[in-house]
């Protein structure tokens, strides 16, 4: 597939639906866990959290970066976090975007072991989303 500069809005519900009925999902099941069981929910949390950022910055894995820029931008902050969990899960903010931590939505520092709760992933797809809509809607 080539580089793709815009989305659709079908494209873009989407991932907004999967982001919140994963966030839905873990937050029920949260709450129908023993508490004796939180080292247990804790491991969940992080696991599927990895998986649904993961998923959510496939979705538009085709982005280009003429479209995205360079700067701290949640999609490109979700490129960053992707790129952690598929490697050793420590954040690089490598050469190409220039990561801020102030300017990001989770604010990571480079060098952290990127570990992902539902709000941390829920304030991430939201702003991804928003970015979406705002500036690379088709």
């Amino acid at each position: 597939m080539l580089g793709r500069k815009t989305f659709t809005r079908a494209e873009i519900d989407r991932a907004a639906a999967l982001a919140s009925a994963q966030v839905a999902t873990f937050r029920a099941v949260a709450a129908a866990t023993p508490k004796a069981a939180a080292d247990q929910l804790a491991e969940l949390e992080a696991a599927t959290f990895a998986d649904a950022t993961l998923a959510l910055d496939r979705i538009f894995v085709h982005r280009v970066r003429g479209a995205t820029g360079k700067a701290t931008t949640p999609l490109n902050e979700l490129e960053l976090l992707a790129a952690a969990l598929m490697g050793d899960g420590t954040l690089d903010a490598g050469t190409v975007i220039r990561y801020d931590p102030a300017k990001a939505v989770l604010g990571l520092e480079p060098g952290t072991v990127v570990v992902l709760g539902a709000d941390d992933f829920e304030r991430l797809a939201t702003a991804v989303i928003t970015e979406l809509e705002t500036d690379l809607l088709e």
